[in-house]
């Protein structure tokens, strides 16, 4: 089996886990709560959570990223190529700063 595979796999054999996630914006209380989920085995990437969404939550994230940044086109691009795992579920953690909320 290869790595993908083997990652897809322990996506569907993990049950993850409902909570409420939220971006790191020090001193904003302007930052949105998204309903998300986590995978117990790694919750964290360097001390950040680590967030799946359904496609709604996708969808909202997305949404308040394009209004935020100043429709930086690629960025915005970027994030809609996120594939869904095989659970069905965005994974957009390892790269963006989240809270748990």
């Amino acid at each position: 089996m290869n790595i993908l595979a083997e990652i897809q796999t322990h996506f569907i054999d993990t049950e993850l886990k409902p909570f409420k996630v939220t971006l790191y914006c020090e001193g904003d209380e302007g930052c949105p709560i998204f309903d998300a989920f986590y995978d117990p085995t790694n919750k964290h990437w360097n001390g950040w959570q680590n967030p799946y969404f359904n496609k709604s939550n996708r969808d909202k994230f997305i949404e308040w990223t394009r209004q935020s940044s100043g429709d930086d086109i690629d960025y915005i691009n970027e994030l809609k190529s996120i594939e869904p795992t095989l659970n069905g579920l965005y994974y957009f953690g390892s790269s963006i700063v989240w809270e748990e909320a």
